[in-house]
């Protein structure tokens, strides 16, 4: 089943644009203020408003989830007990779900005009170029190209037909949004991929490196996928260093991070058409 979008972009050999995600944060605040009156029974002499306050302006401390510890304490046994399980935040590659107009729209390549969308809803830049010919017509292109899919298990049906597009987005244009998109992610950073670490890491102390950005495995896989692109066939050997650190410290196979079914597939978009492309604009929600 159509599942996400991932794009990956190097700025420079050394770099990538990744985004903290706020989806766990913000189902937890959501929580709190739908039985905040069973935390105020359960918890007296906590200030619970003080809390909220602060927190909802709060930024996560890698690799630490943005929960203080008094929410924490009480809401995480009773989410055992309800069965909510949202995935944790963490950083990611600028990605989102395929939602079904992109599918009910452009059934052959819902992927590329929904990576199109979600690329520019998450870091405001555009993957799309445009360009008038001589003639005055105006035609765009697009920036990117499909890199691989992979197949994950679906968390509500345990059945592994999730899809996960992969795609190596080569240029952007426009400038990066100052702000998070809400209930969903901070604004865009450009990260060093030298500081790029699975969650669960430590090192010999048994500590989480200084500087350190907590990478969602599965994302971390299709960076190290589009390195070994440009390294190993393409010979681009500026990229190694940072294959290098990608290949030292994050699983080395697809399997390892619950993705199957590599799959490789050529670049098909073309967003020349105008009537397409109008199509397609009305799915974007900007910042």
């Amino acid at each position: 089943m159509p599942g996400m979008v991932l794009g990956i972009h190097f700025p420079d050999s050394n770099s990538i644009p990744l985004v903290d995600n706020t989806k766990f944060k913000t189902r937890a605040i959501k929580y709190v203020h739908e039985y905040g009156r069973e935390f105020k029974r359960d918890n007296p002499r906590v200030n619970l408003g003080e809390i909220l306050k602060n927190w909802e302006n709060s930024r996560r401390i890698p690799p630490h989830p943005c929960v203080p510890q008094e929410i924490w304490r009480w809401i995480r046994p009773r989410w055992q007990e309800e069965g909510i399980d949202p995935k944790h935040d963490h950083y990611g590659v600028p990605a989102g779900k395929i939602d079904q107009h992109w599918v009910d729209q452009f059934p052959d390549n819902f992927f590329d005009y929904a990576m199109a969308g979600e690329f520019v809803e998450e870091t405001g830049r555009s993957i799309v170029k445009t360009v008038t010919n001589s003639s005055g017509k105006v035609d765009r292109f697009s920036l990117f190209k499909r890199l691989l899919l992979l197949v994950s298990q679906n968390r509500e049906t345990g059945i592994y037909d999730y899809e996960h597009y992969f795609f190596h987005v080569l240029e952007t244009v426009g400038e990066w949004n100052k702000l998070g998109y809400e209930g969903e992610t901070e604004a865009p950073e450009i990260i060093q991929i030298k500081n790029l670490y699975l969650p669960n890491y430590r090192d010999r102390d048994g500590k989480w490196p200084s500087g350190g950005i907590d990478l969602y495995p599965k994302h971390a896989f299709g960076v190290k996928a589009c390195l070994r692109e440009l390294v190993h066939n393409q010979g681009r050997e500026e990229y190694r260093k940072s294959l290098e650190h990608m290949e030292k410290f994050f699983p080395r196979e697809a399997k390892d991070v619950g993705l199957i079914q590599e799959l490789e597939v050529e670049p098909t978009l073309n967003l020349n058409d105008e009537e397409m492309w109008d199509r397609f604009t009305k799915g974007i929600k900007k910042i």
